[in-house]
């Protein structure tokens, strides 16, 4: 799993390279934690599990605020206070990915736009 907390290990996230679709959802987040460190960014990886999520962010995958289906990806937010502080975990579309993780992703997405 790739945890993202700041603007320069974003940045370095983009400048290395990665799936045209994460890319699309990460440079979307590039002025939000350019300004103000709002968001933790946790991108899956093949063979990551909920139980690794829910051990990373530690809190547990549920109570989201919307998830959204973009370019092979699924952008599940997560609101954690009124300051607008929260996670973001982002999930392939791909059977390399947790079934019920996508289970849920595919059961509760809205397409991007």
């Amino acid at each position: 799993m790739l945890t993202i907390a700041t603007a320069a290990s974003l940045a370095h996230v983009l400048r290395a390279g990665c799936d045209p679709g994460l890319s699309s959802i990460l440079k979307r987040y590039q002025p939000l934690m350019a300004e103000e460190q709002l968001a933790v960014l946790y991108v899956l990886q093949p063979g990551d599990r909920r139980q690794d999520l829910e051990a990373a962010r530690g809190c547990p995958f549920e109570q989201w605020e919307f998830i959204v289906a973009d370019g092979g990806w699924y952008e599940a937010v997560f609101v954690l206070d009124d300051y607008g502080h929260g996670h973001v975990v982002l999930i392939p579309d791909s059977t390399e990915c947790d079934p019920e993780l996508l289970a849920i992703c595919r059961g509760h997405a809205v397409p991007h736009g």
